[in-house]
């Protein structure tokens, strides 16, 4: 594992026990949901969504995560950015028709506006909001 997965690997258990890493300037990780907040966080949501079709064990999931916690910071107030495990949802998942992760997939008034597949650059993940 190299040092930015190893700092995003410590990044991810500094957020999920609900404590900073002094070694870290800031935490801000995109929210991982579950199959139960989905219609809430995401097809109820006003705002546009980002969600992320990550799994754990996915190493290109890992590369992109600092450029998704970027984005997060970003499109604050504007848009939402979440995660969700393909592994723990498998059902959402499937319902998307995701086959490969990382799938990102826009959603805007509950509907599908844009969907990529693969580790993509920044740039080309904001293009999805326009």
């Amino acid at each position: 594992m190299d040092s930015i997965q190893d700092e995003h690997a410590n990044r991810e258990v500094s957020v999920r026990a609900g404590t900073k890493d002094p070694q870290l300037k800031e935490v801000v990780m995109s929210e991982v949901i579950t199959s139960a907040e989905f219609q809430s966080k995401v097809l109820d949501e006003k705002q546009p969504v980002l969600v992320d079709f990550f799994a754990t064990w996915c190493g290109p999931c890992r590369m992109l995560a600092p450029t998704l916690e970027e984005i997060t910071k970003e499109m604050d107030g504007k848009a939402k950015v979440y995660k969700l495990d393909i592994d723990q949802s498998p059902e959402i998942a499937s319902r998307y028709g995701v086959m490969s992760v990382p799938t990102l997939i826009l959603f805007e008034g509950g509907q599908v506006k844009k969907q990529t597949v693969g580790a993509q650059p920044k740039a080309q993940i904001m293009a999805m909001f326009d």
